[in-house]
């Protein structure tokens, strides 16, 4: 379901209450249309699961943002807390040096995003 946004356009939770769970995170959509319908944002919010990880644990809060909904989807900047609680921002090759880092977060969030239709 979507909701109405300030410029006309809507905003579409996916999925609508709660969180999705794949193998090893949990991920939350909001998808920004225009007034046509066209995606124009994507805010993808991260978290882990109640598990044990000995790798690839999202940090506190993890928010992706792909900014033009172009294909391929990037992600243009992220956000999250850090272990000291401080609000982390990172953008264009900071993001794409994090999410090289945490490739197993980045495989199952695009195949997520893809099975949903989102992407």
């Amino acid at each position: 379901q979507a909701c109405a946004s300030s410029n006309g356009g809507s905003v579409r939770q996916v999925p609508e209450n709660g969180y999705e769970q794949t193998q090893n995170y949990q991920f939350q959509a909001q998808v920004h249309a225009d007034s046509l319908g066209r995606c124009q944002r994507i805010v993808v919010r991260v978290e882990a699961q109640s598990k044990l990880y000995t790798r690839g644990k999202p940090p506190s809060r993890l928010q992706l943002i792909d900014e033009d909904c172009f294909s391929p989807v990037r992600f243009e900047s992220a956000r999250y807390l850090s272990d000291r609680g401080n609000v982390v921002q990172l953008s264009g090759t900071e993001v794409d040096n994090f999410l090289a880092r945490n490739s197993r977060l980045e495989d199952e969030l695009i195949g997520w995003l893809w099975r949903e239709g989102i992407i």
